[in-house]
């Protein structure tokens, strides 16, 4: 009976050193659980930083490119604008061409029938220096 006693014990102390061993691997596992635990909730904040960072600095890259090409186009609105006034400036500088009637110093030639009074009177006067040039009298 001591023997058996013996090994029962023997094997008790091998069992407890067993579950002892077991508890600290146990216990060891737990801490580093928890110590990753932190670790990923720390990187899962800093994710979120960088995130907010990264929206931010899209946002604001936005904004210039929007401003750039806002600046961009009034640019180019004024080039236009200035080579529009340049070209109709030169134009105007352009010497006009001279017809064949202010040439020969007469005016332009006069249409048969012209409307206003002043004309009436021009033609009627007209009308008398012909007739006194071929000296018929008979409407005067």
């Amino acid at each position: 009976m001591i023997v058996l006693f013996s090994k029962y014990m023997y094997h008790h102390c091998i069992r407890l050193k067993i579950l002892s061993f077991i508890h600290l691997q146990i216990n060891s596992q737990k801490e580093q659980i928890t110590k990753l635990q932190s670790r990923l909730d720390n990187l899962t904040s800093l994710v979120s930083d960088i995130k907010a960072r990264e929206d931010s600095l899209n946002k604001e890259v936005i904004e210039r490119h929007v401003v750039g090409l806002c600046i961009e186009i009034v640019l180019i609105l004024v080039l236009f604008m200035v080579f529009a006034r340049r070209r109709n400036n030169q134009e105007i500088h352009v010497p006009p061409r001279r017809s064949v009637h202010l040439l020969n110093g007469h005016g332009p030639p006069r249409l048969a029938i012209e409307d206003g009074s002043t004309n009436k009177e021009t033609n009627i006067t007209s009308a008398g220096a012909f007739l006194k040039i071929h000296k018929c009298n008979s409407f005067s």
